[in-house]
């Protein structure tokens, strides 16, 4: 899917223009600047399966628990400091970590919008609510998201 985004004229999928807008500040006019946005983050799919080949296709009962069995491996492969999880039936279906208090942070009405989750090497993994793309959320708010991860979190 990224793959597609950073040939000379992009995939023209709605949902990762939007997502490459946020990692750039709409700034993606040339494949060097979608491949910096991109080069900064790793890009996955929670459900490992596939639910259907139309939008709005939801995982059933089976899909859920594979991805909630295979999200311990992988956190430790990606090793993320932080994760961006988009959508509210994906969070609500994301094993739970411990509850982390952010009262800056103005995303999805859930208690917590914030958890935490630890590596096996003792790394913290700080997992946000945001809403889906075909939920309402824009490329601007998920770009908000990364701005205040970054100003609150510098590396």
């Amino acid at each position: 899917m990224v793959e597609g985004l950073l040939e000379p004229i992009p995939d023209d999928s709605a949902f990762m223009s939007m997502l490459t807008n946020a990692l750039t500040n709409h700034d993606c006019n040339s494949v060097e600047k979608r491949q910096a946005g991109w080069n900064q983050v790793a890009f996955t799919n929670y459900v490992p399966v596939s639910v259907g080949n139309a939008a709005r296709q939801r995982p059933d009962k089976h899909a859920w628990n594979l991805a909630k069995s295979e999200w311990p491996e992988l956190l430790e492969k990606l090793s993320p400091r932080h994760v961006i999880v988009l959508g509210l039936t994906c969070w609500d279906n994301i094993p739970k970590g411990k509850a982390i208090q952010d009262n800056a942070y103005s995303g999805p009405n859930r208690n917590p919008s914030v958890e935490e989750f630890m590596l096996e090497n003792g790394q913290s993994v700080l997992c946000w609510c945001h809403w889906h793309p075909a939920a309402g959320a824009s490329w601007e708010s998920i770009r908000n998201l990364i701005l205040h991860i970054k100003n609150r979190y510098p590396e």
